[in-house]
């Protein structure tokens, strides 16, 4: 059985631990079907934070490997709800 990958821009709402906020996010999100017509996340991207598009944080999204952002961090472990 062929598992198929699907990606998906989703909005989240993220209670940053630098600013003590809650920021919106745009996060990719990569699937790959589960079972029974489940989706599985298998990867997480963080793309764009509103509060360091307003200018209101500093810390650089990418790349993800590098960053300080607790956002990111989280999505590396694919535990970013």
């Amino acid at each position: 059985m062929s598992k198929e990958e699907m990606k998906e821009i989703v909005d989240l709402l993220y209670k940053c631990s630098k600013v003590s906020a809650e920021v919106h996010l745009k996060v990719r999100n990569k699937y790959t079907k589960g079972f029974f017509g489940g989706k599985k996340i298998i990867a997480q991207d963080v793309k764009k934070c509103d509060l360091q598009s307003q200018g209101g944080c500093t810390i650089k999204l990418e790349p993800a490997f590098e960053s300080k952002c607790p956002a990111v961090q989280k999505a590396l472990k694919n535990s970013l709800k």
